[in-house]
């Protein structure tokens, strides 16, 4: 539970120490670093890595989701889609309706992809073949893009500009920064109804939907007030 921890290094197969990106499924463990995606199936005794000659945009990793048996790889250069365990890659980049090439953050509900880039909010309803690209003229808060979470139909985009919510799948944005120790959300989590937002104030937290946030900083505990990854079980 966090009272003591094994570290894991290139030593141990990962491509790069600098982590980025983390997603665990059962044994499997997938790292993204500036080195390319490392894919351990062994709960982290070891790492395979995967890069830019296995199909990879590029070899620097900035997000990365796991849906079903499908890895999705959010690179500086675009998106990387493989349906069989790392072995081999599509891409897909604004040729496909991406925003940008330059991802930050993915959520995959479904058939459905969420792709936070540097240009906006970008969503296939397809799996991953085309995207729509949704930005401050649909609400978003910035076209900056830093994170994304989805519960249902309600999508949660954490911008440069503030903490944007969609009730209706993501055609619409309502964008927010009141209660917020700063507008540059780095991460958003959501369980059950309370809303969680990462940023360089600390951290947020909303019971009522985003209308009003609670403030955690440094003075109750955080080791600093840059928060920037969260995960909440």
């Amino acid at each position: 539970g966090g009272a003591s921890f094994i570290n894991k290094t290139t030593l141990d197969g990962l491509g790069s120490d600098w982590v980025q990106a983390i997603y665990a499924s059962d044994t499997t463990i997938y790292v993204g670093t500036d080195w390319g995606l490392s894919i351990s199936t062994d709960s982290g005794v070891s790492f395979v890595n995967k890069m830019t000659a296995d199909g990879l945009a590029s070899d620097t990793v900035q997000a990365v989701y796991v849906s079903g048996s499908t890895i999705y790889v959010g690179t500086d250069t675009g998106l990387s889609i493989s349906t069989d365990g790392g072995a081999n890659f599509t891409n897909k980049t604004m040729a496909n309706g991406l925003g940008s090439d330059n991802i930050f953050a993915l959520f995959v509900s479904g058939s459905t992809v969420y792709a936070g880039t540097d240009m906006g909010l970008s969503i296939s309803t397809d799996g991953g073949l085309n995207f729509i690209n949704k930005t401050t003229g649909e609400g978003l808060g910035n076209r900056w893009v830093s994170s994304v979470y989805v519960s249902g139909s309600t999508v949660y985009a954490g911008t440069r500009g503030g903490l944007s919510i969609s009730t209706d799948g993501g055609t619409s944005f309502t964008n927010i920064t009141a209660g917020l120790n700063h507008t540059f959300i780095f991460s958003v989590f959501v369980s059950n109804s309370t809303i969680y937002a990462g940023n360089p104030g600390g951290l947020n937290i909303s019971t009522d939907g985003g209308a009003s946030f609670t403030s955690k900083t440094t003075a109750d505990g955080l080791g600093h007030k840059l928060v920037r990854q969260l995960f909440v079980q």
